[in-house]
């Protein structure tokens, strides 16, 4: 239904050209309604002059209705067209098209495809474009139909869409006529694939609505191979274009290229290895190793679309492990990452690379090699990040629950041959909301690009805050500069931040620096600061400890988890399993589950015994429901998956962790450092829990340590309040009092300066997800 309403909206476009009758004539002639088969005497005429993409698809599906089938969805659907028709001057309307068109899309909990907004297209493509001039040694007005533009998940079009509006608006700024250029870019500049080849036909005619005058040979709009298109042959899409030398694999049996006057099969040899100016992607963002929820029973939830089989399901995981060898790409991140190495492979010298990602890519360790490709491989790195919270507002994609961020970034090395050294920094924007439309998006980018011009706030500049970006006389949000690194002083986790000062404490804390808000430089102390992993390590994660092996689904693990018996006092293998925030009000929890030592598996289960201890770690915060980020158990405990326990290689540290862990400053250390993809709440996987910052209880001298204990004893039963509401809980107050004043021996004049990071904290959309907005 959405291809032929697409058609019959396109009708109207090209109505009166060629002696083809608008969709009101053939009303006027039936007594107000419109028989098919005077619309396929119509797009017969269509298909004799062009726009073959558009209408012949359609052409097919209309032939198969009853004519009283037909005669209903025809009634219905022109009145959609003729409304779309007097909408936007006449041109195809995307977001109609497109937001339909993904919400149909029975395999889209398989693909993870979401729709990228008008809006957030036009953002990332006016980020990504260069104003200036498309490449060195070019510009706009000559060389805009040698701009190559590609997106190898291109959906139905969004983002190819909003780049070939703005090249065409710089090269019509340039002096030059946008229209005489169409039929070049749709023969050569836009390149697109999918592996549906409805959303190919979509994006072929939306491209093609915007000179619907203007006649083309072939477009570089692609259907890909996905599945078992041949007997023991497996294909994953555009996937299939990491594992060649230098042009496409030859497909010609399966790809299909999308043409002008027709739809040919041909070998693909068109899109060589480096050879497109702009990438610009909102890849799919499946795991295969996502075995939660509704994909619990799914062997391979990555390439369990189109119906795929247990078998095929495995044969195309092993297609995908072999294509990302040596890549950037990580079966943990998801096919995200791999869409990032293609990225790669695909940008010429100087080209910008231009994404839409999950925030997880911004802080996740299975997203570390992508990391270290943007730092070796690329410049003028900007990533945005959205701080609103609530619903899908923190997303540039549609009908997503995740934070999303754009990344951009321009290719420096490994095209020429010649190393070019790079500055280790890139600029971080937050957005206070998402662009509402596509005039609005220019805007938010022109102010991006102008304050990037000037001189920016530095992260190491202290608690002074970020560079305002400012739309007319309107704050839209900030920007900061910060340097790029994967070691602990990471500043990739700068994302989904309304308050920079905060980032810019956390930095300082990390360094060993206590630089507060409204403090100078001079007035900054030292604190004893390192990794968690020079004191402690992890246990074993959960699915070590009750786990099923993946493939042969037999125990991993060496204990089966149910509940307490007879209290933790009795309890062989006690265990601190799940998340319960009434239950864990005060620092000191009780443990609420039982490990029974599966038949055969009782060394194992020894082992794991041998990592038990009485402190554990959040390793997923609610901020916006839970209290604690450290937990205390009376005796030692398993952990589980809401609490993985940390093995200290001296006990007596356990009590000054926890003060510290659920402390204000510990508390901006955990939010700075996690995964903020969800609204509300923070993730810190166990491999990036060691290099997380925290204060050096191993540095403590004795007379400290017998403080913290003290000052534990004396609070770790009192209640605190979620942390998003740890601005009026005087429990955190004094626990803040406790470790920075009796422990570590700082003035109280220093207390201050801490509860205005609690309210900072507490003001934070993605601690408070809307609740705070609600009290």
């Amino acid at each position: 239904m959405t291809i032929l309403a697409n058609a019959l909206a396109f009708h109207d476009n090209i109505a009166g050209r060629g002696n083809i009758k608008s969709l009101a004539e053939l009303k006027s002639m039936n007594a107000g309604r419109i028989r098919r088969s005077a619309v396929l005497d119509e797009w017969e005429k269509i298909l004799k002059v062009d726009f073959w993409p558009i209408f012949r698809v359609a052409q097919e599906i209309l032939v198969v209705f009853s004519n009283k089938l037909a005669q209903r969805i025809l009634d219905e659907l022109t009145v959609t067209a003729d409304a779309l028709s007097a909408d936007e001057g006449g041109l195809v309307s995307h977001d109609l098209f497109g937001v339909v068109f993904q919400r149909l899309i029975s395999d889209r909990k398989f693909l993870a495809t979401f729709y990228t907004r008008p809006a957030s297209a036009a953002l990332l493509a006016n980020l990504a474009i260069p104003e200036d001039a498309p490449f060195a040694d070019g510009d706009w007005k000559n060389n805009a139909k040698d701009y190559v533009v590609a997106d190898f998940a291109c959906g139905t079009g969004a983002l190819l869409t909003a780049a070939y509006q703005r090249v065409a608006e710089l090269h019509e700024r340039a002096g030059g006529d946008a229209a005489k250029i169409h039929p070049a870019m749709m023969e050569r500049c836009l390149v697109g694939c999918d592996v549906m080849p409805a959303a190919a036909h979509l994006t072929a005619s939306i491209l093609s609505a915007a000179h619907p005058n203007q006649s083309f040979a072939d477009t570089r709009i692609y259907s890909m191979p996905y599945g078992e298109p041949k007997k023991g042959e497996f294909r994953i899409g555009s996937l299939e274009l990491l594992g060649r030398q230098s042009f496409l694999p030859v497909m010609s049996t399966s790809a299909k290229q999308a043409h002008g006057k027709g739809q040919g099969k041909k070998e693909l040899r068109e899109i060589p290895w480096r050879s497109a100016n702009l990438v610009i992607m909102n890849p799919p963002f499946t795991r295969p190793t996502n075995h939660e929820g509704a994909h619990r029973d799914i062997p391979n939830p990555a390439f369990a679309a189109f119906g795929a089989d247990e078998e095929t399901q495995k044969q195309l995981g092993e297609r995908s492990k072999e294509l990302r060898e040596n890549t950037c790409g990580s079966g943990n991140a998801g096919v995200a990452s791999d869409f990032v190495a293609l990225a790669d492979k695909m940008i010429r010298a100087d080209g910008m690379m231009a994404l839409v990602l999950p925030i997880s890519a911004l802080a996740g360790e299975s997203w570390k090699g992508v990391r270290d490709l943007w730092m070796k491989e690329y410049q003028d790195i900007l990533v945005v990040t959205l701080s609103a919270s609530g619903g899908d507002e923190y997303a540039f994609s549609a009908d997503t629950s995740m934070g999303e961020a754009l990344v951009v970034g321009r290719q420096i090395n490994g095209r020429d041959g010649n190393a070019r050294p790079r500055i280790n920094r890139a600029t971080f924007a937050v957005l206070d909301k998402r662009p509402e439309n596509e005039m609005e998006a220019a805007e938010v980018a022109r102010a991006i690009r102008r304050v990037m011009r000037e001189k920016v706030r530095r992260l190491e500049d202290g608690p002074v805050g970020g560079t305002r970006l400012t739309a007319g006389k309107t704050d839209i949000g900030g920007i900061l500069d910060a340097p790029v690194s994967r070691q602990a002083k990471s500043p990739w986790t700068i994302a989904r931040l309304r308050d920079f000062s905060l980032a810019q404490t956390a930095f300082a804390i990390a360094r060993g620096r206590l630089w507060l808000p409204r403090e100078t430089k001079d007035a900054a102390r030292g604190i004893p600061v390192c990794p968690m992993g020079d004191f402690a390590r992890r246990g074993f994660i959960a699915r070590d400890i009750n786990g099923l092996d993946r493939t042969t689904q037999k125990p991993r693990g060496p204990f089966d988890i149910g509940p307490l018996r007879a209290g933790a006092e009795a309890a062989t293998y006690p265990c601190l399993w799940g998340h319960d925030a009434k239950r864990e009000a005060a620092m000191l929890v009780e443990p609420d589950g039982e490990c029974a030592v599966r038949i055969g598996m009782e060394a194992r289960a020894r082992k794991v015994w041998e990592s038990a201890g009485r402190a554990h770690f959040s390793g997923g915060f609610r901020f916006n429901s839970q209290p604690l980020a450290v937990a205390m158990t009376a005796r030692p405990s398993i952990g589980g998956p809401a609490w993985l326990n940390l093995v200290f290689r001296d006990p007596g540290h356990e009590e000054a962790f926890a003060l510290w862990g659920n402390s204000t400053l510990g508390l901006l250390l955990y939010w700075w450092w996690a995964n903020k993809q969800h609204d509300g709440r923070g993730q810190i996987s166990p491999l990036r829990l060691p290099g997380m910052p925290s204060l050096n209880v191993s540095a403590l001298s004795p007379a400290q340590l017998s403080d913290a204990r003290k000052g534990f004893n004396a609070l770790k039963n009192q209640p605190l309040l979620p942390f998003y509401r740890a601005d009026e809980d005087k429990t955190r107050a004094e626990i803040d009092r406790m470790i920075l004043c009796e422990v570590l021996g700082m003035p109280k004049k220093i207390l201050s300066g801490v509860a205005l990071t609690r309210e900072k904290l507490c003001a934070e959309p993605s601690i408070h997800g809307g609740k705070k907005n609600q009290n």
